[in-house]
């Protein structure tokens, strides 16, 4: 089973030569690839995985299971898909100013 909801993006009203209505905006999705492991990725990207282990969703970021790192423990699944992906976004950001 796979689930999807619309990606979240920003613009800086720059305008961009190659953007056009024809570009597919990335999207959030989930997919259940173990027992009790979602793969969390947005787009292609892998941002990580959800881990159910009652009464806690387990999450960790990293595009490798086994490399992966545990940053939160939550009760709700789609608060555990937010952190994640809030997560993505600082760690994308620090990459991006050289940190």
């Amino acid at each position: 089973m796979r689930s999807q909801v619309p990606g979240r993006r920003e613009r800086d009203g720059a305008t961009d030569a190659h953007d056009d209505d024809t570009r597919e905006t990335p999207t959030l999705a989930w997919e259940l690839v173990d027992l009790e492991r979602y793969e969390v990725r947005v787009g292609n990207a892998v941002l990580g995985y959800i881990e159910v282990v009652a009464p806690v969703f387990v999450v960790s970021l990293g595009c490798r299971f086994a490399k992966a790192v545990e940053i939160a423990q939550v009760h709700a699944f789609d608060e555990a898909v937010e952190r994640l992906f809030a997560a993505s976004l600082i760690g994308h950001a620090q990459n991006s100013s050289g940190s």
